[in-house]
């Protein structure tokens, strides 16, 4: 649990700084996020990511598959 502490203080950094989410931190996010089954802040991340590629869609459909949302992981990637 303490991974999620840190990595929500990051995320939260990132956003008051208004700093953009680069890919790579995004995935992590997201992985992170799906880990701790806080399905809804993976989606968050996903949404607010500028750019959808190959790895943050996989990262998305991961974190759904893993709280056993497939469907919800659907409609996110048909918008």
């Amino acid at each position: 649990m303490k991974d999620l502490k840190y990595g929500k203080e990051f995320h939260g950094y990132l956003i008051r700084n208004q700093i953009e989410l680069s890919t790579g931190i995004g995935s992590a996010l997201i992985s992170m996020y799906s880990r701790y089954e806080y399905l809804e802040l993976a989606c968050s991340v996903f949404s607010a990511l500028s750019t959808e590629d190959v790895v943050i869609c996989n990262s998305i459909i991961a974190a759904c598959a893993h709280s056993r949302q497939g469907v919800s992981a659907l409609n996110m990637l048909k918008r």
